[in-house]
Formats: structure tokens, sequence, C-alpha cells
């Protein structure tokens, strides 16, 4: 019996899901790891855990770090106020949330910087 071959559309819905399902799973151990917004805390004790965004550090939408999408050590929980909004925001400023992260979690720091050193070393 000869086996059906797979149109590329067929595989890219495929791998599609495939990503879902990880992000989902990896998403709720970031999620459990932290306990909540690392940046005010919220969420700490939801048992919903609505609200609350998985963010990357180094971005994946950068080709050089999309090797760290499902990374742990590349991910924090924060709040969607945190997240977005507000004067500490990550995306308003990303130099608070490292300095937290430096501090919560020191060794996915020293992880990032040295995976930042590496590829600057090889692209830069």
């Amino acid at each position: 019996m000869k086996s059906k071959k797979i149109t590329k559309k067929e595989q890219n819905k495929i791998d599609k899901k495939l990503k879902n399902k990880l992000w989902k799973e990896v998403r709720q151990r970031v999620i459990d790891r932290d306990g909540g917004c690392i940046l005010c805390g919220k969420g700490l004790y939801s048992k919903t855990k609505k609200g609350l965004n998985v963010h990357h550090l180094l971005e994946k939408e950068f080709k050089i770090f999309r090797h760290l999408q499902f990374d742990e050590r590349n991910l924090i929980t924060v709040c969607s106020r945190c997240h977005k909004f507000g004067e500490f925001s990550i995306h308003k400023n990303p130099i608070y949330a490292l300095e937290v992260v430096k501090t919560k979690y020191i060794n996915n720091y020293k992880f990032l910087l040295n995976e930042v050193n590496r590829l600057h070393g090889k692209y830069g």
C-alpha cells in the first residue's frame, strides 16, 4: 500500500499545531514557575491566572533568537499592564525588566547574556 504524500500546506498546518501545543505547555510551566507577574506580583495567588502573559526577553521576531522561542530561561510571566502599559512596562522600559530578572533568576540572566555575547561574536 502506497502512502499519500503530504503537501507543503498540510505540513505547515501540522507544524503550526505542534508549535501551538508546545507553546501552551511551556507557557503554563513558566506561569507556574513564576507564580504570577514577576514585576508587580499580580496573579500570584490567582486561581484563574487570567490576564497573565509570557514574555520573550530576547524577542523571537529576531531571527538570531528564534532558537530560544520555547526556552524557559528566555521567558518570564508578566501581567498585561506590566507587559504593555505603565511606566515600568517591559516594552517601555526593558532595562527595568532585565534588572528584575537579574535579581530573581540570576542563572537565566547569565545564560541570556552569554547567548547575546555568543551571537554577537558570530553575527556582529
